[in-house]
């Protein structure tokens, strides 16, 4: 059984589980924001964006975002979405030993396999919290050249806590890191980034989305943060006009009119998150610790989530299974922090589900 790689592919999710999809269905597997957030963005012009060519350097992008970020033009790259970016990082470091600390996007994996690179892994997990523990991490980083960090952490929604140790261990042996800072945005306190070391630290990248947050999931933009002499590189690999004009438009707008709606956005997501957890705890699941817009969930008798994940299938609610993601073993389903409304519809489907 093949299974669907990411969320947001419901027809074909219930293709392969062999379930009957109802008429309405909630997708829960897709952590984009639930808000019309987009609704604010102006599309007038779309069709002198979609007749024209775009920028092929993404100039205005780069200006805008390098004031926003208080960083070098020439230290960002854009690109069709992170998994764009995410491949051009793998090809850059082909053929190299990296390491990627799991169960995270599964993206890093596909795109160092795909470019020869010896993967090694390092595992997280439940009883630690989702958490690296130094003690035996050195060891792990003699053997690498480049770290993968996904941060918050996809698919716990957890950050790390050591952050900074492990920027400083990777520097001390000269391991490139590459932290994923898709759903920072997303967190509570707005801060939960490493950006403020990106001038400090040549050997750190930072890797972010704006289509999570701006529900652009379609738009596809992402960049990356880096020293000027890496982005030189990795734009030697970038094909022209990666970045299509609606992209770069709404690329701009994002960061020059939404602070408001991503504040008050963030808020109304972190409050959810909290009371829908809070509600499965008590009703005797477990979450992750979560600290974006999504979370792992798990039964706490049960070794195995594929029943509940059919059960919530054949009662529209569609939530991301974890077969793919290395070390979870399907015993966890990720699901999305929507709307009250949306969300009551889940906390009444698995309150039936206990008590049937």
């Amino acid at each position: 059984m093949t299974l669907p790689l990411h969320g947001a592919n419901p027809q074909f999710l219930y293709e392969v589980m062999n379930v009957k999809m109802p008429e309405k269905i909630i997708d829960f597997s897709v952590n984009t924001n639930p808000f019309a957030i987009n609704d604010h963005f102006e599309m007038s012009d779309i069709s002198a964006w979609i007749s024209e060519y775009p920028d092929p350097n993404c100039t205005q992008l780069k200006k805008k975002y390098a004031e926003e970020l208080a960083v070098k033009e020439g230290q960002l790259l854009f690109g069709n979405g992170a998994s764009q970016c995410i491949f051009l990082l793998a090809e850059n470091f082909q053929g190299k030993a990296v390491g990627i600390i799991e169960p995270t996007f599964n993206e890093y994996r596909r795109a160092c396999d795909a470019f020869q690179c010896t993967i090694h892994t390092w595992a997280i997990n439940e009883q630690n919290e989702w958490q690296v523990l130094l003690n035996e991490f050195e060891s792990f980083l003699k053997e690498i050249d480049v770290l993968f960090l996904c941060n918050p952490n996809n698919p716990t929604g957890t950050i790390f806590s050591n952050v900074d140790e492990i920027i400083k261990l990777t520097e001390k042996y000269d391991v490139s890191l590459i932290i994923d800072e898709a759903f920072y945005d997303f967190c509570e306190s707005g801060d939960m980034t490493s950006l403020h070391n990106i001038h400090q630290y040549e050997h750190l990248i930072i890797l972010r989305s704006v289509t999570k947050m701006y529900n652009l999931a379609g738009a596809r933009l992402g960049y990356i943060i880096a020293q000027e002499k890496l982005i030189n590189e990795l734009n030697k690999k970038l094909p022209t006009w990666s970045v299509n004009g609606i992209a770069q438009q709404l690329g701009l707008q994002a960061v020059e009119r939404m602070d408001k709606e991503v504040l008050r956005t963030r808020k109304r997501i972190n409050d959810e998150r909290k009371r829908v957890c809070e509600k499965l705890g008590n009703a005797g699941f477990y979450t992750s610790s979560s600290v974006t817009n999504y979370y792992l969930l798990r039964e706490r008798v049960s070794e195995n989530a594929h029943s509940l994940l059919i059960y919530l299938l054949q009662n529209g609610a569609v939530v991301r299974h974890t077969e793919n993601f290395a070390h979870l073993n399907g015993k966890y389903i990720r699901i999305a922090v929507k709307t009250k409304a949306e969300n009551d519809f889940l906390l009444a489907l698995l309150e039936e589900w206990k008590n049937r």
